[in-house]
C-alpha cells in the first residue's frame, strides 16, 4: 500500500543531509547530485520518501557509483534496473537503464537513483521536477492524481 502523506518543509533540509554524505562516499564518476521526485517540489503531497539521482558519467561509473554505495550497506535493488519509457522520448533500453538503491537498513526511507548524465531518464527526472516546481496549477492536479 502507498501512502501519500502532506508535504513537509523538512524534506529539503534531510535531502541536503542525504547529498552530503552520498558525496562523501561515492565521488568517483559523479557529475551532479540531485533531489527529486515529490519530496523536491514545494508544497507537493508525497509519499515520505527522499528521492535522490545520482548523475554520473558514464556506465562504468554508474557500476562503479553503486558498488561504492552498496559497499556503505546501501542496498541495490536488482529487479529494478530502468524507469519506463516516457513516449515521445527515445525508447533504446540504455536511455532508460538505471542503478536503484536503497537506504541502509534501519535507516530514514530514501531511493538513490543512479542515471547516466544527458540520458533520457536523468533528463526527464529533472525536467518534471523543474515543470511541477514552476507551474503549480499542474503541481496540484498532479497531486490530485496521486491522492
Amino acid at each position: 500500500m502507498i501512502t501519500i502523506v502532506e508535504p513537509d518543509p523538512r524534506w529539503i533540509s534531510e535531502f541536503d543531509v542525504i547529498a552530503a554524505r552520498l558525496r562523501g562516499v561515492a565521488e568517483v564518476g559523479v557529475v551532479r547530485i540531485d533531489h527529486i521526485g515529490s519530496t523536491s517540489v514545494p508544497r507537493l503531497p508525497g509519499k515520505d520518501v527522499i528521492d535522490v539521482q545520482i548523475t554520473v558519467a558514464n556506465d562504468d561509473s554508474l557500476e562503479r557509483v553503486a558498488a561504492a554505495l552498496a559497499a556503505q550497506a546501501w542496498r541495490r535493488r536488482a529487479d529494478i534496473n530502468r524507469d519506463h519509457h516516457v513516449a515521445g522520448l527515445p525508447s533504446t533500453p540504455t536511455e532508460w537503464r538505471k542503478v536503484l538503491l536503497v537506504e541502509p537498513e534501519g535507516e530514514r526511507r530514501v531511493n538513490v537513483h543512479v542515471r547516466v548524465r544527458g540520458r533520457a531518464n536523468q533528463r526527464y527526472a529533472l525536467l518534471f521536477r523543474d515543470f511541477l516546481r514552476t507551474h503549480p496549477d499542474a503541481a496540484e492536479a498532479y497531486a490530485q492524481v496521486k491522492r
